[in-house]
């Protein structure tokens, strides 16, 4: 069973092991410095445990600082509805970090172990690959094998360039060959790009904009009373 206490810090209570990290309430403390934690309510060393009453008599933790920072951050927000109250904060917990070195009792010390280093392996030089050994079938059957040497590369020849077929001209009654050159190749000649088509002008005719008709109102005719024809 690993050996551990039971300490209070900054109105909280930790388990802690020997070469444990924790985070605490920030101390008043520099980074590298040593601290001791006294208020120990339970030790467990071994088989041995000691319960506090309330806390045991004589046992500390001794740890060392690591960093002092800040947590991550928190959003405090108020709302009250219907009054337009809006309230946004931030914050963020400043903390210490402790490494536990060792738990003092009076029954004895637990510490940090130690593990020794393992040796680095030396490394292994790489051999230089040896080329495969071709064995003949006579010497194979005695069990011996025999490596031959790789045939050189051999050298390439150089190609002749192509002549043309040569022209026989009659000298005296002496046929001679005369010395004939590789005709030279005529280049298509590239065709004449041709001009752009003219495009034809538009046939629409603007006409002028003729006045919209309007309906005239006519006149009402307004028919003549009839007069009242008088008795006699």
């Amino acid at each position: 069973m690993s050996d551990y206490a039971i300490v209070k810090t900054g109105g909280k209570q930790y388990r802690i092991s020997p070469g444990d990290t924790i985070d605490v309430e920030k101390l008043p403390v520099d980074e590298g410095s040593r601290v001791e934690l006294g208020e120990v309510f339970l030790t467990s060393l071994g088989d041995k445990v000691t319960v506090g009453r309330p806390m045991v008599e004589g046992a500390k933790v001794v740890a060392t600082v690591t960093a002092n920072g800040k947590g991550k951050k928190l959003i405090i927000f108020k709302y009250k509805r219907k009054v337009r109250y809006r309230r946004r904060t931030g914050h963020r917990q400043p903390y210490t970090r402790l490494t536990i070195e060792e738990i003092i009792t009076p029954d004895g010390t637990a510490k940090v172990e130690v593990k020794p280093k393992k040796a680095a392996k030396p490394s292994r030089a790489e051999a230089p690959k040896a080329e495969k050994a071709i064995v003949s079938p006579a010497i194979k059957a005695e069990g011996v094998e025999e490596v031959q040497p790789k045939k050189a590369a051999k050298p390439r020849k150089a190609k002749a360039p192509k002549v043309e077929e040569a022209i026989v001209t009659p000298v005296g009654g002496v046929e001679e060959i005369a010395e004939v050159k590789p005709a030279e190749v005529e280049k298509p000649m590239a065709k004449p790009k041709k001009a752009p088509k003219a495009k034809p002008a538009s046939k629409r005719v603007m006409r002028r904009p003729q006045a919209r008709k309007t309906r005239k109102a006519q006149p009402t005719k307004r028919q003549p009373k009839k007069k009242k024809e008088q008795g006699d």
